[in-house]
């Protein structure tokens, strides 16, 4: 009987070191599942940013399309006229 207090106070320790070693365990866990979803949230937003990247290249390469084929257009407009210009004029 005398034994039951240092057993009591023996069990007792246990119990508390199972608790927080349990404890530790479901935080780590909890943290590397965090750590996971902002790791996938942040492969999604690259992703998508990738996407518009390659939407605005490809209305850039139509813009630029535009102003250089209006310059040559132009261009021709005016050698044109010019020609036609010397023509009347001789």
């Amino acid at each position: 009987m005398d034994n039951i207090p240092d057993v009591a106070f023996f069990v007792g320790g246990l119990i508390v070191i199972v608790a927080v070693i349990g404890y530790v365990s479901i935080k780590e866990t909890q943290i590397k599942m965090q750590a996971k979803g902002a790791v996938e949230g942040q492969d999604r937003i690259n992703a998508e940013t990738a996407a518009e990247i390659a939407r605005l290249r490809a209305r850039l390469e139509v813009i630029e399309r535009l102003l250089t084929d209006d310059d040559r257009k132009l261009s021709r407009e005016i050698a044109q006229l010019r020609s036609e210009q010397v023509n009347a004029n001789s």
